[in-house]
């Protein structure tokens, strides 16, 4: 198999920054007003080759070539927003970036009801430019972060057992990430940058049993993830955070060291446990009811480690009834989170909450309040549809 990509992108954004949230002003000429312009090209070219030494055995191997160029320029506006645009010079104006990312599996496939895996893998995420946020002086500095690369394997196992009853997968893995790209938002300004290094190896292990009474059926999944933050001595620090709680200032900007710390949005546990009963009437119905529950650990919201964006562990429950006519009609009642849990995937803190002054200083200072979007709370719906 041989393939081939191509991509032009072009971004036009324009930025204008008002004092005051009641009656916007331009009090003192203090008006922000710019826009930007971002170019990119990528094109890739892939193949693989896959090979049976042995009926039982399969091996692939492939890989992806991939060239990217991006580029970035501002142009003030001038005090009113309305002046000729001028353009404001930044210390990194393009990028381009090359990757080879290979793959080898290897599957061993002793018997129809089995098989077992291992891989190893490389992949490549390109870099980039912060988009324009800020002061005009700042569009001056390196608004460029660099490409990610991540490599590691895989191994698992697939099978079934007791006359295909039981169905089980199993598998294992260990990523390291380079230059891993993390967004952070701290007050009205978001940050792109690069965590030197970082790690995610875990396991999975999912299950399906046909129970002996034909109807019921069982499944369930359970997932460890420890991902972690090898090397990120230079992320954000969160509003409020002084020199006690790990903010420093390094060449005048308040940088903090999260070398081993978590990962955002990372839980360490995830699973679901969930039963179906399925059953065909005599009549020609088809009655069918179902409950699932998911669990998830606790994680950071906020890319910043910020105590305060904490979700902590929590279950989802779902449930659903239905009937189906023997011409294809079904009626089903469906019951979303029905616990009524209400969770945040990502956070931010408050802008003009909080005491920034003080950040990477001994303080005191003052955490902000933190903004979320929050998740649906219990949702009930009626369904009818019809199959043809």
């Amino acid at each position: 198999m041989v393939g081939g990509y191509y991509q032009s992108q072009d971004l036009w954004s324009r930025s204008v920054v008002l004092l005051n949230a009641v009656t916007p002003n331009n009090a003192g000429g203090a008006l922000i007003s710019h826009k930007e312009t971002q170019k990119g090209n990528a094109w890739s070219a892939f193949g693989n080759v896959l090979f049976k030494p042995i009926d039982t055995v399969e091996l692939s191997a492939g890989g992806r070539y991939s060239h990217e160029s991006k580029s970035i320029s501002f142009f003030d506006l001038g005090p009113t927003g309305t002046s000729n645009p001028v353009a404001v010079p930044t210390a990194v104006p393009e990028r381009k970036w090359s990757d080879f990312s290979p793959e080898f599996v290897t599957t061993w496939r002793p018997s129809p009801t089995l098989t077992a895996f291992l891989a190893w893998k490389k992949g490549f995420l390109s870099g980039g430019f912060n988009p324009g946020s800020g002061s005009i002086a700042a569009f001056g500095l390196d608004r460029s972060f660099d490409a990610e690369k991540v490599k590691g394997f895989e191994l698992g196992i697939k099978g079934l057992y007791f006359d295909n009853a039981l169905r089980l997968n199993f598998a294992a893995y260990d990523y390291k990430v380079d230059n891993m790209i993390v967004t952070s938002i701290v007050g009205a300004t978001q940050f792109i940058n690069n965590a030197a290094t970082s790690s995610s190896r875990g396991a999975e292990l999912e299950a399906t049993w046909k129970t002996p009474y034909e109807p019921v059926s069982l499944h369930s999944a359970l997932a460890y993830n420890r991902a972690r933050y090898n090397s990120y001595v230079a992320s954000p620090c969160y509003t409020g955070q002084i020199i006690s709680l790990g903010c420093v200032l390094v060449g005048g900007v308040a940088r903090q060291d999260l070398s081993g710390a978590h990962i955002v949005r990372a839980p360490d546990w995830v699973g679901n446990l969930g039963a179906t009963f399925d059953i065909h009437a005599n009549d020609g119905l088809a009655y069918a009811f179902s409950v699932d529950g998911s669990y998830s650990g606790s994680y950071f919201t906020d890319a910043t480690n910020n105590p305060t964006s904490i979700q902590p562990h929590f279950w989802i429950i779902d449930a659903t009834a239905s009937l189906t006519t023997r011409n294809g009609i079904e009626f089903a009642l469906i019951g979303r989170n029905l616990g009524n849990t209400y969770t945040y995937q990502r956070t931010a803190g408050v802008i003009f909450s909080g005491s920034g002054a003080t950040t990477g200083t001994a303080g005191p200072g003052i955490v902000p309040d933190q903004l979320g979007f929050v998740s649906r709370g219990r949702e009930i719906l009626l369904r009818a549809s019809f199959k043809l």
